[in-house]
């Protein structure tokens, strides 16, 4: 998801910090977090109290990042329980390219219930150095096209070259 925070500074959230199995047993712990505090004693306000606060963290904590245009920056950031956001400001001059890379991602469940892969095509925009092997991830979306007409949008106001990478013939 992209916000815009200002002309100068976009916010790409990328995500949940945690994997799907791990936010669902995160709601878990909440809903089952209710069921001390039902008892009106001390201990189960406290432990009950603890099962929201963690199914919280696991559930709401996602990855993003901030795109600062004017002074040419990126902070990867996690916003822990969805609102404390951490700041790891990375300077962005050195990177000349900017990219659109598709991945196939996955996420394997053993259970013999369970479908047991889920997979969904995730296409990934990522700023390149001129090596063209240090790279940072700017935004993901699900459809190419939308990737590719924000990954030009960025390079306009980035000042950089947007390149295409095929597997078989490399960058272009």
């Amino acid at each position: 998801m992209l916000s815009i925070e200002n002309e100068n500074t976009i916010n790409c959230k990328l995500g949940r910090a945690c994997v799907p199995g791990m936010v669902t047993s995160g709601f878990a712990f909440m809903v089952l977090g209710i069921f001390p505090i039902l008892t009106l004693s001390v201990s189960g306000y406290i432990s009950g109290s603890v099962l929201i606060i963690f199914g919280s963290f696991l559930s709401f904590t996602i990855s993003g990042i901030d795109l600062d245009f004017k002074n040419k920056r990126i902070n990867n950031y996690f916003a822990y329980f969805g609102i404390f956001k951490t700041h790891n400001w990375i300077d962005i001059k050195g990177f000349n390219y900017i990219t659109v890379l598709m991945f196939n991602k996955a996420h394997f469940i053993y259970t013999k219930s369970a479908k047991p892969t889920q997979s969904e095509k995730s296409y990934e925009i990522y700023l390149i150095d001129n090596s063209k092997e240090n790279r940072q991830i700017i935004a993901t979306f699900h459809h190419a096209k939308s990737a590719i007409d924000f990954a030009k949008k960025i390079a306009e106001k980035l000042e950089i070259r947007y390149i295409n990478y095929h597997p078989e013939k490399g960058w272009e």
